[in-house]
């Protein structure tokens, strides 16, 4: 029998929430099953989700509120008039006025629950102590409707309230990126958990490398923040400067301005602007070795994107990296400036042979495991 599926999650304009809220909505529908998205966070009319579902199938809680509720359109309406703004007007729903007028966080939890109602399974994408998912999960239960959550971080004791234990055993499932998360939840008494990793959009125009050369040419991809460790790179290559090697930075964030200043006398460190969804396998294609030197993500997702490519990695142990490379990666670093720089060094005096080896063997694991096939059907399989 079709279901009615919910999916929740902080959609953006872009990032790897999006691409993993619009794998599991297709999975979904591989089915016949009918779906709909709910924004957490704003609409875009260019959001990446729509490389993924139709326009109709998607909606965020504040521009259905900006619809529904004639008391926040007429302030909105009014304080536009006065301080206009180039965004949609529902940009504003969470602007000083009406969070002084109005209990928001109730307003919007009503209107989600009128929506589950609607629903036979409820679906969210978010970490432990994101907004609305203990409210959520307490809901669903008393309805007894269906809730799973896909846990976006890795979890640890900066992402978990022990106050919402019990209602966070209440989610019928918790599906995680990796077996780092494992021993955190058998601690706590979970026992419905999973593990789903991601894949990779587009993979059929990934084009595997056959190197004929050296490695030049580094690169990372995605939000420019301090969770990121993009200094880090940063203050590798401006040591290396002299060793014809280059960075290549593309994505947008809080810390790019600062960054950019920082690089502007180093030529061999670019920044880019970010990369549409539907263009990311050019950007893969076109280097040979990816930097992830983050200290907390769930995947990160440009990992399976590069090992799809070819690319090799130089990483930290950070989230599923360990599973998707093995622990005994040789290009895994210790987070320290020291050992980044060590591996960039080994990586790129590699034999061609070498390189091509370590490649195949980075391709073959993706398509062995993470290809779309498969998480689509371990998406499938989830609801049954």
């Amino acid at each position: 029998m079709n279901k009615k599926i919910l999916i929740i999650s902080p959609i953006n304009q872009w990032g790897g929430v999006n691409v993993d809220v619009g794998f599991i909505a297709q999975a979904f529908k591989e089915n016949n099953n009918e779906i709909m998205i709910l924004s957490l966070s704003d609409y875009y009319d260019d959001c990446s989700i729509f490389e993924f579902v139709e326009h109709n199938e998607f909606n965020s809680i504040d521009r259905i509120l900006l619809r529904e509720n004639l008391r926040i359109k007429i302030i909105l309406f009014f304080l536009n008039l006065i301080k206009p703004i180039k965004k949609p007007l529902h940009h504003r729903v969470n602007n000083f006025l009406t969070k002084k007028l109005f209990n928001l966080k109730k307003i919007k939890l009503n209107k989600i629950f009128d929506l589950i109602n609607k629903y036979d399974i409820v679906f969210m994408c978010h970490h432990f102590t994101g907004d609305f998912v203990v409210e959520i999960a307490e809901y669903c239960s008393y309805k007894n409707i269906p809730f799973y959550i896909r846990v976006t971080q890795q979890i640890n004791e900066r992402n978990f309230n022990y106050d919402f234990l019990n209602i966070y055993k209440k989610i019928d499932r918790v599906i995680i990126h990796s077996s780092k998360n494992i021993p955190f939840l058998e601690k706590n008494n979970f026992t419905n958990f999973s593990i789903i990793d991601q894949c990779v959009y587009n993979e059929n125009l990934y084009q595997p490398k056959f190197f004929k050369n050296k490695i030049k040419s580094f690169y990372t991809l995605g939000r420019i923040e301090k969770t990121k460790n993009i200094e880090q790179m940063i203050n590798a290559f401006i040591s290396m400067s002299d060793q014809n090697i280059t960075l290549d930075i593309y994505g947008d964030g809080i810390e790019k301005s600062r960054l950019t200043e920082v690089c502007k006398n180093y030529p061999n460190i670019i920044f880019h602007n970010s990369i549409t969804l539907d263009k990311v396998y050019e950007i893969h294609n076109q280097h040979e070795c990816l930097l992830i030197s983050s200290y907390i993500e769930g995947g990160p997702y440009t990992a399976l994107e590069a090992m799809c490519a070819g690319n090799l990695i130089i990483s930290t142990k950070v989230g599923a990296m360990e599973d998707r490379l093995g622990e005994n990666f040789t290009y895994f670093y210790n987070g320290t400036d020291e050992e980044l720089r060590k591996k960039i060094n080994d990586l790129k005096n590699l034999e061609i042979n070498d390189l091509n080896s370590i490649s195949k063997h980075l391709t073959v694991k993706y398509f062995d495991r993470y290809s779309i096939n498969q998480i689509y059907n371990q998406y499938q399989e989830v609801l049954h």
